[in-house]
């Protein structure tokens, strides 16, 4: 028998941005650096949780080392209009 092997370790960065332009200049330098689009994930701190849904889920930072914690796809505004086009 085998032995079963533990999944390949994923790294992982993890950036806090006090305003949407600098979240979207971070995301231009990755993809400009190589980084895929689909490599990127957004997680929402804890206030804007509470905002949309009225209360907390779990902390951020109890999440973002979990594999298992949904993760979304970084869609651009400009891939929005690219699509509306």
């Amino acid at each position: 028998m085998k032995p079963v092997q533990d999944p390949p370790p994923v790294r992982e960065a993890v950036c806090v941005f006090e305003d949407t332009a600098a979240l979207l200049d971070a995301i231009d330098e990755l993809e400009t650096s190589g980084f895929d689009r689909e490599d990127l994930s957004l997680l929402a701190g804890k206030d804007t949780v509470e905002a949309k849904l009225g209360h907390v889920l779990e902390r951020v930072e109890d999440l973002e080392d979990d594999p298992k914690t949904p993760r979304q796809a970084f869609i651009s505004p400009e891939s929005v209009g690219d699509a509306k086009g």
